[in-house]
């Protein structure tokens, strides 16, 4: 099960509402939000964050709903 499984409903409500409003998003992602074992060098580590699964989910998501229409990575 995904521990943040409880973030997928929001992003989805988010994700709509920019449809809806037929707007278009600049992604930051900063790197920092994912659990420390895989993303060991960040300056701001999150305990118990998204590991690969999660995250992937949460990018498929973003890249299902076309609405990204800029992306900066930060900390990679």
């Amino acid at each position: 099960q995904l521990r943040t499984a409880g973030a997928l409903g929001p992003l989805r409500t988010f994700l709509d509402r920019v449809a809806r409003e037929h707007g278009v998003i600049h992604l930051s992602l900063d790197v920092d939000f994912l659990d420390p074992g895989i993303a060991p060098g960040v300056g701001t580590a999150v305990a118990e964050g998204p590991g690969l699964q999660e995250a992937f989910a949460m990018m498929r998501m973003l890249a299902a709903s076309r609405l990204v229409q800029s992306l900066e990575i930060a900390e990679l």
